[in-house]
């Protein structure tokens, strides 16, 4: 009883030739440390890792690569102290090209604009 092998393709090699991922969502995650109470609720079951806790028991962004904007930590705040915003393409690209940059080490050019007061006109 002979079997006859086929040259079917893994899914490795499948994967590894097709199309390619699409990028995951990122998120901007801002924490209100006057509002924070210091639990760590968020800090403990971040799923990626975002957020660490500073030496004064407050919740940092350390890792805002990271961030997909599941929102389990704005959700489970106790004290309303987290805000999550889903990043939009064109950010992420600029967030992306910013790190480079740094990494590099060269900054942005940046282009002075007039000042204004809080009235609206210039000064």
């Amino acid at each position: 009883m002979a079997t006859e092998e086929t040259a079917e393709e893994s899914a490795v090699q499948v994967h590894k030739e097709g199309k390619s991922r699409a990028a995951r969502p990122r998120g901007h995650v801002k924490v209100f440390g006057t509002w924070c109470k210091g639990c760590g609720i968020c800090v403990e079951f971040c799923p990626q890792g975002v957020l660490t806790m500073d030496s004064q028991g407050r919740p940092v962004v350390a890792f805002p690569e990271k961030c997909t904007a599941c929102h389990w930590c704005d959700t489970h705040c106790p004290d309303l102290a987290i805000i999550v915003r889903r990043l939009e393409p064109e950010e992420v690209k600029e967030l992306t090209e910013l790190a480079e940059l740094a990494g590099q080490g060269a900054a942005p050019a940046v282009q002075p604009g007039p000042v204004h007061s809080q009235e609206g006109g210039e000064r």
